[in-house]
């Protein structure tokens, strides 16, 4: 029946915040105790398990002890929690109340559940009159007590902050590497001690890099051993259902320090299950390379298509079509190189280029995109060509270097040749753009450019030609 009703409960109760009481509980002495003698909190949905041993023991002796070792068990089980959680309500308040809440009705009905075999044994024990019954019963109940306190007996007197700084500089796992499955790989091959130190260093805020002489530990009133209890949650949810819930994960990231690196809850768990994580890792390679795959396939395809739609000028003395990939806001630049970054801004008022004599800007329609640029130096003005393109306009730019090329906004110049052919002095650069409307669609046409620069001193903005939208 506790079994039974306690599966209602999961089922029926509004879950919210369930299970997650346990984080921020420091100030919650009663919380703390019942989670030291958790394995006791068994017998609540399953007392059978005292029962049947204690019978069969009763059975095969007569005697009374595992009768009343069984009562002072379930005993024991059935009111640490209620006892506890009114401790905590009584002396802290609401702050107690928040982390009691989810499981406080499960904890009163297991509680009131356990005392129905507890009762049943009792009054089967104590209809046996047997001499010296007092006597074992003492004996039983200190055997029990005995059994309560080893169950949370590795908290002792120590000290809550165990770890200790000093170790934290030597107990360094793999960096970070590109190969995150073989960091993972390495750290599982470690200590298991090492792994926990590792661990403990990463939550106190200890570990390197972020160790410094000024750091301090970071909650003190937190047991080594309750984080360690704390990870292990986390490690079984992972290893049951792959992922963290979202509020867990959200108290991870308030829990030592990780609110400011949220990356490191992950980090943190790699070190105390290497197993639950490997996982994860190989599916995130997996899905990474499938996408690189990918990427490098489609840029492939662009690649060709680029150049399969560029037509070769003979009269030109230098020229080259490629894949260029623009930045943030889009655009280029053409110019000399280190003449500066442009008129960008008066570009954009334009729709499309613009000049202030010692280079020229053309803004994109896309940016954090693939175009397709061709590029062409000439000794004399080429002829006009209309008739393939959207737009055509031509401004001009004085070369005091003669070495004007085209640049991208903050990054490598992509690797196309130098467009002064005449050397230094003043060039015409004239640009030709299609498919600058329809590039955004999901299926669009690559944008594609074609830039010829040709000597010439006018400095004015022509446009020959504009039928595009922007």
């Amino acid at each position: 029946m506790p079994l039974l009703l306690g599966i209602l409960i999961s089922l029926f109760s509004v879950q919210g915040n369930a299970g997650l009481g346990f984080f921020g509980s420091g100030e919650c002495p009663g919380w703390r105790l019942h989670m030291q003698v958790w394995p006791l909190q068994l017998l609540v949905g399953m007392p059978f398990l005292v029962v049947g041993p204690a019978f069969a023991v009763w059975a095969r002796t007569r005697s009374p002890v595992p009768g009343w070792t069984g009562v002072a068990l379930l005993l024991a089980a059935g009111l640490t929690g209620p006892l506890a959680a009114a401790h905590d309500l009584a002396r802290r308040g609401e702050g107690c109340a928040e982390v009691w809440e989810p499981m406080l009705p499960r904890t009163l009905t297991g509680a009131l559940f356990l005392l129905v075999p507890a009762g049943l044994v009792y009054a089967a024990v104590r209809r046996r009159r047997v001499p010296g019954r007092r006597s074992r019963a003492v004996g039983a109940f200190t055997m029990a007590v005995v059994l309560l306190l080893a169950t949370g007996g590795d908290q002792g007197r120590r000290r809550i902050v165990a770890i200790d700084p000093e170790e934290c500089r030597v107990t360094r796992g793999p960096t970070a590497q590109a190969d995150e499955v073989a960091r993972i790989e390495a750290i599982a091959r470690m200590p298991v001690a090492t792994r926990e130190r590792a661990y403990l260093c990463m939550l106190r805020g200890y570990d390197a890099p972020f160790y410094g002489p000024s750091s301090s530990s970071r909650h003190q009133d937190v047991a080594d051993g309750e984080f360690l209890w704390r990870g292990r949650r986390a490690c079984e949810r992972l290893r049951s259902q792959g992922r963290l819930t979202k509020g867990e994960t959200e108290e991870w990231r308030r829990l030592g320090g990780l609110a400011r690196r949220p990356w490191r809850v992950d980090d943190a768990l790699t070190f105390l299950c290497p197993d639950a994580m490997l996982p994860r890792a190989r599916a995130a390679a997996e899905t990474r390379r499938r996408l690189e795959q990918q990427y490098r396939k489609e840029r492939a395809e662009d690649e060709a298509s680029c150049r399969r739609s560029a037509r070769r000028d003979p009269r030109a003395v230098r020229q080259k079509t490629a894949l260029v990939t623009t930045g943030e806001g889009g655009g280029y630049s053409i110019s000399d190189e280190g003449g500066g970054a442009g008129p960008f801004g008066k570009a954009i008022d334009d729709g499309l280029i613009a000049a202030d004599r010692i280079a020229a800007v053309v803004m994109t329609g896309v940016e954090n995109d693939d175009i397709c640029i061709t590029v062409r130096a000439y000794r004399t003005t080429p002829p006009l060509d209309l008739e393939r393109w959207d737009r055509v306009a031509e401004v001009g730019i004085d070369s005091s270097r003669g070495a004007v090329r085209v640049f991208m906004p903050m990054d490598a110049p992509p690797k196309l040749p130098i467009l002064t052919a005449a050397g230094p002095g003043t060039y015409r650069v004239r640009v030709h753009v299609r498919n600058r409307d329809a590039a955004e669609l999901p299926d669009g046409p690559l944008e594609t450019h074609l830039v010829e620069v040709f000597p010439g001193t006018s400095t004015r903005l022509v446009v020959h030609k504009n039928t595009g939208r922007r």
